[in-house]
Formats: C-alpha cells, structure tokens, sequence
C-alpha cells in the first residue's frame, strides 16, 4: 500500500501531537506532585530551598525535609 505525502504528513503530526500530549501530562503530573510537596513544608526556608531546587524529585525533596529536621534538632 503507498500512502500519498498529505496522508503521511497526517499521521507525523499525529503521532508528534500524542508525543506532545503525552509530555504535558507527565508536566502537569510532576506540577501536581509538587505543588503537594509544597503544601505540606511548615518552613518557609526549607519551601524556598526547594522551590531553588532543579527537577525537584520525592526523594530529593524527603532528603531536603530529613536535612532540614536534622539541623533543627541539633540546635
């Protein structure tokens, strides 16, 4: 079967747009994550660290919150 050049162009743009829509929700997912993150920090240092903080992960923002009760307690 020999698809004509406007029935391809069809289906890359279709195939880029799930590509696309899959990415916006992964964003949209992580935003959400994090945001949650956000919300439940009391300290408004440990939140702004966090918010400085490139690709903020669960595990990065658990190390940062175990980092920051540390030094709370040893004051």
């Amino acid at each position: 079967m020999v698809l004509s050049s406007t029935l391809m162009t069809i289906l890359v743009v279709a195939s880029s747009q799930q590509e696309h829509d899959k990415i916006v929700v992964k964003v949209i997912q992580r935003a959400r994550i994090q945001n949650c993150i956000f919300m439940g920090v009391r300290g408004s240092a440990l939140r702004h660290e966090m918010l400085q903080t490139q690709d903020l992960t669960l595990e990065k923002a658990c190390k940062l919150g175990r980092l920051a009760e540390t030094s709370t307690q040893q004051l």
